[in-house]
């Protein structure tokens, strides 16, 4: 399975970037690669990396993610971004909210979560300066 992911979805992203870490399955939402993109752009073109994009039910809970995480349906990811700060990078973020509808930080992590999709019962932002 590993091997089918190899396959370019943009510019600047490949479908094994998203993949389970555990079984290499992989969901994926459209818009997530259209945010990327545009935050790429807004940063200046620094390379995005993937952190944690699509987790299985068994990784997720592994990891301790939140029990219904948007990473289960493909719906967001958590990157960082090498010589940016996750408030530098939230910061950019922000400013695309047409295509960013939830974004994070955590404590003590270097990461920034973006996800794609609103949800009722979930804050579109947290953990923010």
């Amino acid at each position: 399975m590993r091997e089918l992911n190899r396959f370019q979805l943009s510019d600047h992203f490949n479908l094994r970037e998203f993949q389970c870490p555990c079984c290499g399955r992989v969901k994926l939402h459209s818009a997530v690669i259209d945010a990327l993109e545009a935050l790429r752009s807004k940063i200046g073109n620094k390379p995005i990396i993937i952190e944690s994009g699509y987790r299985c039910a068994e990784h997720n809970e592994d990891i301790g993610g939140a029990p219904d995480s948007d990473h289960l349906y493909g719906w967001a990811v958590d990157v960082r971004v090498n010589e940016m700060s996750p408030a530098e990078i939230a910061n950019a973020a922000k400013r695309l909210p047409a295509l960013i509808k939830r974004l994070g930080l955590y404590e003590g992590r270097d990461c920034v979560h973006i996800g794609v999709v609103e949800r009722e019962d979930f804050p579109s932002r947290w953990g923010m300066p």
